[in-house]
């Protein structure tokens, strides 16, 4: 399992995630801090300035930004280091360089879930969903409320989607809730399920019906706290619409492989 680290506020609620997610799952946990290299060229402009909210800026250059990243690392390996000893989870670190959407493609080569903080951009999302070669979790804002997290089939195989969301409960110890579109046959679909979970453990809480995101979205926020597999509620892959609905309505979202 690898989660995907820089220098923002987000990547904190991302690594606390990351840590039960992976005890849970009972897996190895990497860390991956990556350098934004565009930040890195845009200190290197003439009169480069970091702008502050009020009045307040500061001239920055490449060795300032490097300095700080640097920093930035090392802060986020003591904190994973610290936090997995206490746990007793086998974690690893390291510090990559290069444009963001490469260096997370490179991270899902590495790890059969990619955990990514959701102040990324959709098209960051999207590429990144489409070249990792295991699931991808995308973490809703950093709030410690509980919020719901939506499992949807990467490449329309609805079982994934199915399988993806049960570990998820069991390891978070969260219900499960398995989303139907109307139109599919009920009792067909019933059996699809029971033969998709069958030795995972958690049986659903609940199955609903709901058809498009707007449907999911109701749904997720009438129980935030729980797990929603939507096989076939919403279509797959989901639009890039689809998703930026779902981050906007606080979702949390696993791209299930």
């Amino acid at each position: 399992m690898v989660v995907a680290l820089d220098a923002s506020g987000e990547s904190g609620h991302a690594l606390e995630s990351s840590i039960a997610l992976a005890c849970g799952l009972g897996t190895e946990l990497v860390g991956v801090f990556v350098e934004d290299v565009n930040v890195v060229r845009m200190a290197a402009f003439p009169a480069a300035r970091v702008l502050a909210p009020g009045a307040m800026s500061w001239d920055v250059d490449v060795p300032t930004i490097e300095r700080a990243l640097r920093v930035a690392a090392a802060e986020w390996r003591r904190r994973l280091e610290v936090d997995a000893r206490d746990r007793a989870l086998a974690v690893t670190f390291r510090v990559a360089r290069g444009m963001v959407e490469d260096e997370l493609a490179a991270a899902g080569e590495e790890g059969d879930l990619v955990v990514v903080a959701g102040h990324a951009t959709p098209g960051l999302w999207s590429s990144l969903a489409a070249a990792a070669r295991g699931s991808v979790l995308i973490l809703s804002g950093g709030s410690r409320a509980p919020r719901p997290i939506v499992v949807l089939s990467a490449d329309r195989v609805r079982e994934k989607a199915l399988v993806g969301a049960a570990r998820v409960a069991t390891a978070t110890a969260r219900p499960l809730v398995v989303l139907r579109s109307p139109d599919s046959n009920e009792e067909d679909f019933q059996i699809e399920v029971a033969r998709a979970l069958a030795g995972l453990g958690p049986r659903p809480a609940e199955i609903a019906t709901a058809k498009g995101v707007a449907a999911v979205v109701a749904a997720a926020l009438r129980r935030p706290g729980a797990v929603f597999a939507a096989p076939d509620a919403i279509a797959s892959p989901p639009s890039a619409d689809d998703v930026e609905e779902l981050r906007r309505a606080g979702c949390s979202i696993l791209f299930a492989r």
